[in-house]
């Protein structure tokens, strides 16, 4: 069994599930200078820390609560160990840090049993998240606008790799598990469905000349069956399921199309022509993106 030291002074503890969550809490980590962290988290969040190789040591829930002195999380929509951190910290008086991804769904992020628990501090990273949350969350929780190291530490991993020769000829299609997580936050279903999406894309993009290749990465969160079922219905199209990292694709990829995936702002970052696949006209992703191309304009 592991020994866990007793002073309090210095142990940083970290509560992390999602993917998006822990990119960005890995990220802001990757350049401070810290000791004694420790990871409270699913195996998912866990390899963004393997990544950028920080050292960290695993942790369970409860010890997590008993010896740390600063505590941060991000948020989750398929589980609830940040919340219940959050909820345990407020209950024991102890100062905690959230992290935000994306720009979409906060508030519904802090629920749990019908609830809202509410952190000390928010910490958001651009200017369109600050004013997201300055309109959604309660006066007495302190926001902070942070420089965004995941976009800082990407872009430094993406000029890493060398751009692919047929790089202008690609488009690379981003999932997200839309269905499931309105499900799972608001016990209804989303105005559009991933997979009408999807279809719209391969059906608008076939008559795009200038793309021969249809690269597919699929969401951890998401699953990859329901979008081969319908990707065989396009037998004509070149088409490809990859496992590649992010950097890896986003130079091989001059195109790179979703709804409204986080990393399409890292695209437009990095100079990718960012397409919305959204299949109604009247909505629009709550990105901080400059200038959208819309599929249904193609």
């Amino acid at each position: 069994m592991e020994n866990y030291p007793k002073k309090l002074k210095k142990n940083i503890i970290l509560f992390s599930n999602d993917p998006g969550g822990a990119q960005v809490l890995s990220s802001y980590f990757y350049y401070q200078y810290n000791k004694n962290i420790y990871l409270c988290s699913s195996k998912s969040a866990e390899k963004f820390f393997k990544e950028k190789k920080i050292k960290f040591k695993k942790i369970s829930f409860n010890k997590a609560l008993n010896i740390g002195s600063k505590f941060y999380t991000s948020t989750s929509w398929k589980s609830n160990i940040e919340v219940k951190a959050i909820k345990e910290l407020i209950y024991r008086k102890k100062k905690v840090i959230t992290f935000l991804d994306g720009w979409d769904n906060y508030k519904a992020r802090f629920k749990y049993n019908g609830k809202y628990y509410f952190p000390s501090e928010i910490w958001n990273f651009d200017y369109l998240a600050s004013k997201y949350c300055k309109k959604i969350f309660p006066q007495k929780i302190k926001l902070r606008n942070k420089k965004n190291f995941f976009i800082k530490y990407a872009l430094k991993q993406i000029s890493r790799v060398k751009k692919s020769k047929n790089y202008k000829k690609n488009c690379l299609f981003l999932t997200e598990p839309l269905t499931e997580t309105y499900k799972k936050m608001y016990k209804k279903l989303p105005p559009y469905s991933e997979l009408k999406a999807f279809s719209l894309f391969l059906a608008k993009i076939g008559t795009v000349e200038q793309i021969e290749n249809i690269n597919i990465k699929i969401h951890p969160n998401d699953k990859i069956k329901k979008y081969k079922k319908i990707a065989k219905k396009f037998s004509n199209l070149k088409i490809k399921f990859t496992n590649k990292n992010i950097f890896t694709l986003l130079k091989e990829n001059y195109y790179v199309a979703s709804c409204a995936s986080s990393l399409m702002y890292l695209a437009e970052k990095n100079h990718n022509r960012v397409i919305c696949c959204i299949p109604k006209k009247n909505i629009k992703p709550k990105l901080p993106i400059k200038k959208f191309y819309y599929l249904h304009n193609l």
